[in-house]
């Protein structure tokens, strides 16, 4: 095992991914929660599948997917995985997936009266912006292993 690879800038970057994917699906999770609890008391919004069934697939699939997949990434530089363009296909498509995400969530739950909002709603656009925020890690991340790749072959 190589432990010194869990110190690189690679593995940093990893950290970050996960910590915010982390956060993001923390914040989903707790806000459909509170969701059912206040539509089990009577108040609240229509039901996920009246709300549109393939969206909420798409971003639970985001959440828990891409969050599962990117825990592998530092267990596998611990045990002396080169970065390349495993980590360039895998950031891209992640990127653009959290993308699509905190885009789906801050749309729908940014319209309306602010002063007003549940705490669903609240959480909701809390975990879009760490998806926005998610998305950028991984587009950095993405831009680093392309530029350090493009060094080591020449």
């Amino acid at each position: 095992m190589n432990t010194n690879a869990l110190g690189k800038s690679s593995a940093v970057f990893k950290y970050g991914e996960i910590i915010f994917g982390l956060l993001a699906l923390s914040l989903f999770r707790a806000a459909y929660g509170s969701l059912f609890s206040e539509l089990s008391s009577g108040y609240g919004r229509a039901s996920a599948s009246e709300e549109g069934l393939n969206k909420d697939l798409v971003i639970h699939g985001t959440l828990v997917g891409l969050f599962l997949s990117t825990l592998i990434f530092p267990f596998a530089l611990l045990y002396g995985h080169k970065t390349g363009s495993m980590e360039i296909i895998h950031g891209g498509v992640s990127a653009l997936f959290y993308l699509a995400t905190g885009g789906l969530l801050l749309k729908d739950f940014t319209q309306g009266n602010a002063e007003f909002r549940m705490k669903f709603e609240k959480m909701m656009i809390a975990s879009g912006a760490f998806c926005i925020i998610l998305a950028l890690v991984f587009l950095a991340d993405v831009f680093y292993v392309a530029v350090k790749g493009r060094k080591d072959n020449d």
